[in-house]
């Protein structure tokens, strides 16, 4: 917004500075015209120096500190970039007046007339064009592709015997357990025929330790982790929670001190940053008022009772 609270657009061009109302063009100014660029919490200043010694200060309104800041920097950038002939000249540039501490930035990279000359040296062949008929051989070629898979079936059909594939059945003791669940940790299902065979064979007392056995040779089908996992996220949980306090507590201690009177130069210089006046009259203050209306409120309820 601008400072009559009319919404304002304003845009970087390779020419100048553009401020838009609507469909509307209010003001260009070029490049070599832009003497500064400041911004001070929310307010964004622009001083221009045009012809017959006449200097103009635009000032704007944006939603957030990071808002304006963000387009100063834009500013910055597009002002280095189209303004100087080479990046040597580039120079840091501060947000505030000398006699206070501000943002600083510097523009990082080459300016635009560095980069139209080097892509200007650059050779580049033309593309080399190539034009052929097209010609209709689908119809071909899909027919010569299904006889292919014709014959490739017809000889994997001729070549398969099942009794190459069947394995020997191993003749170890307690080999059907081994078996059933190997093929169970395989995915594979177990037929009708094995599970009555294994539910016939009723293991007895030394059998029956086997299972264990087998469920302590392969970890994979035991049960999950899950306490080990439960303890990790509670620990992780705890110290995140103990982190987030003491980050709290800090926070809390240095806002007391700071809004104190304590007259050290740290503190001033905190004090006279435009986000701490921002944070102090637009949250500390309202909220200093809320607490001691609710405090006078339940002084005065106590009294009455």
């Amino acid at each position: 917004q601008d400072v009559s609270g009319n919404a304002a657009f304003l845009a970087f061009t390779p020419f100048g500075f553009v401020v838009l109302q609507g469909n509307k063009r209010v003001h260009f100014i070029k490049w070599n015209e832009v003497t500064k660029m400041k911004f001070e919490g929310k307010t964004f200043y622009l001083y221009v120096s045009q012809k017959e010694e006449k200097k103009i200060v635009l000032t704007y309104f944006a939603p957030t500190p990071e808002a304006c800041k963000h387009l100063w920097k834009c500013g910055i950038e597009n002002q280095a970039f189209y303004k100087l002939e080479k990046s040597s000249q580039v120079r840091t540039v501060s947000s505030s007046n000398l006699f206070f501490k501000g943002s600083r930035f510097r523009y990082s990279g080459r300016v635009a007339k560095e980069v139209m000359e080097s892509s200007a040296k650059i050779k580049r062949e033309p593309p080399e064009i190539h034009r052929w008929e097209r010609r209709r051989r689908r119809r071909r070629h899909r027919v010569g592709r299904v006889r292919a898979r014709e014959r490739v079936a017809v000889i994997a059909d001729e070549s398969y015997s099942p009794a190459d594939s069947v394995l020997p059945t191993p003749v170890a003791e307690h080999s059907l357990e081994l078996l059933l669940l190997a093929r169970h940790l395989n995915g594979a299902p177990c037929s009708i025929e094995e599970e009555k065979e294994s539910e016939a064979g009723t293991p007895t007392a030394p059998e029956a330790a086997e299972p264990g056995a087998l469920r302590a040779l392969c970890p994979g089908a035991g049960g999950t982790p899950a306490p080990q996992v439960n303890k990790f996220v509670l620990s992780v949980l705890r110290l995140l929670l103990v982190t987030v306090g003491l980050l709290f507590v800090l926070l809390l201690l240095l806002i007391v001190l700071t809004e104190s009177d304590l007259d050290t130069a740290f503190f001033r210089d905190i004090r006279q940053t435009p986000e701490f006046e921002q944070f102090h009259y637009q949250y500390f203050c309202p909220l200093r008022r809320w607490f001691a209306c609710k405090i006078r409120a339940v002084v005065s309820l106590l009294i009455d009772t």
